[in-house]
């Protein structure tokens, strides 16, 4: 899942969805990107489903500068950059079934897209909440 500011909104009932079924075996990783710290909608509720198995997060930040110092939380925060190639590279990697969720705004949806069409992704793989 990838999700920009209040594009957090329809990612929450699926993540629920899943988490609340011990039968579903969906690992769910949310790439979450906002401006600042205090920014992230529904944070205490999102960091709640890092209880799970199946379910793991990380922050985007993009006007943190990169020399913030999250201590331990440097695996669940990213500072100073937006969501690129890279960081979505780095996150595909050894996946061998894949559903990708995007939402955000116009502007966003479409960099996200590009970025994955760049990976060679299928649109068919791709969903995009307008």
């Amino acid at each position: 899942m990838i999700a920009g500011g209040s594009g957090i909104a329809p990612m929450i009932p699926i993540i629920k969805s899943i988490l609340e079924n011990e039968k579903d075996e969906t690992l769910i990783h949310l790439l979450y990107s906002n401006r600042t710290k205090e920014d992230i909608l529904l944070k205490k509720e999102i960091d709640s489903f890092a209880g799970y198995w199946n379910f793991s997060r990380q922050y985007i930040l993009t006007r943190i500068p990169s020399d913030t110092d999250f201590g331990y939380h440097k695996k669940i925060f990213v500072a100073g950059k937006r969501i690129d190639l890279e960081l979505i590279k780095s996150q595909l990697q050894n996946l061998t079934q894949l559903k990708i969720l995007v939402c955000g705004s116009k502007d966003f949806n479409q960099t996200i897209v590009n970025i994955l069409q760049d990976l060679n992704i299928s649109q068919e793989l791709i969903y995009v909440f307008e």
